[in-house]
């Protein structure tokens, strides 16, 4: 799940910077999207945990 969540978020934060998003892995498969337009301000991600290993992605990943 966190490897999923990981990945997840990755693919939010690029979505969101208005980047090409293409990725084929197995938790997902996304051939061609091109996000915008992109948001006049920063968009803050938070992400909600418990344990250790996704309280650990929060940190890295996530605004909150």
């Amino acid at each position: 799940m966190v490897a999923y969540a990981e990945e997840s978020l990755g693919l939010l934060l690029t979505a969101l910077a208005g980047g090409a998003v293409r990725l084929d892995s197995p938790y997902h498969s996304i051939a061609r999207y091109q996000a915008g337009p992109v948001p006049p301000k920063p968009v803050s991600v938070w992400l909600g945990a418990q344990k250790s290993k996704m309280l650990a992605l929060a940190g890295r990943g996530a605004d909150g």
